[in-house]
């Protein structure tokens, strides 16, 4: 005969622990998967510091003018070629 479940989390979180842990091996394959991935995430996370840290820091560009080249005149006289094509 099944023994009714209470409603309160703590209550219901304690009976699936101890359901869990009797037989199952359950608990033991996620601590394990956890352990894995705070070590992975812990080495990835170590290597992401070291590799900002071994990185020359980028130089600030230096911008010229900003403002926008002017338009040239409408009537202004063409400019003179150096080297004018012989034919």
């Amino acid at each position: 005969m099944r023994q009714a479940v209470p409603d309160s989390k703590p209550v219901r979180a304690a009976i699936v622990f101890r359901q869990l842990s009797g037989t199952s091996r359950v608990l033991d394959v996620l601590l394990r998967y956890g352990t894995a991935f705070d070590r992975q995430f812990s080495r990835a996370l170590n290597l992401l510091i070291k590799l900002r840290a071994n990185q020359p820091a980028a130089e600030p560009v230096a911008k010229e003018d900003q403002t926008a080249p002017a338009a040239p005149e409408e009537h202004a006289e063409p400019a003179a070629f150096p080297n004018p094509p012989t034919r």
